[in-house]
């Protein structure tokens, strides 16, 4: 009896490890096949997307970059506007102040020549003075 236990406990381990051996090969054939039929399909993604908002956030910057480059080019007409006033009154007061230049030159060339006569005739008196002293009939 113990010989046919023995005997029949073989078998049973031995069927067993034959049925798991062959239900995991078969399990590994079922999934190999299918891998092979999703490998063979061609798929075609049909999908839309919806690029609107982004358009409209295009267009949303764009507006607000108009917007400021208009600022921008205001500030930078104030800007030369008031530049082109100081650089007009500065030429002015150069202008004054080159005509004030210019009298006072004038003036001291007109100085300078009254001087230099006034200075001639100076001469003229001392030497008339001079001439006087050396005459001997005096």
């Amino acid at each position: 009896m113990e010989l046919i236990k023995k005997y029949y406990s073989a078998l049973i381990t031995i069927i067993t490890s034959t049925s798991v051996l062959g239900g995991g090969f078969y399990a590994w054939g079922v999934f190999e096949n299918r891998l092979e039929q999703l490998e063979s399909r061609e798929y075609v993604i049909e999908q839309t997307v919806d690029l609107q908002p982004v358009y409209e956030k295009i267009d949303e910057v764009r507006d607000n970059l108009v917007l400021r480059q208009d600022v921008f080019n205001e500030k930078i007409e104030t800007a030369k506007e008031i530049m082109l006033q100081r650089i007009s009154e500065n030429s002015r007061e150069i202008g004054a102040n080159v005509a004030k230049a210019a009298d006072v030159a004038n003036q001291n060339t007109t100085n300078v020549k009254v001087n230099k006569t006034e200075i001639d005739l100076l001469k003229l008196k001392i030497e008339e003075i001079e001439l006087a002293n050396d005459n001997p009939l005096k």
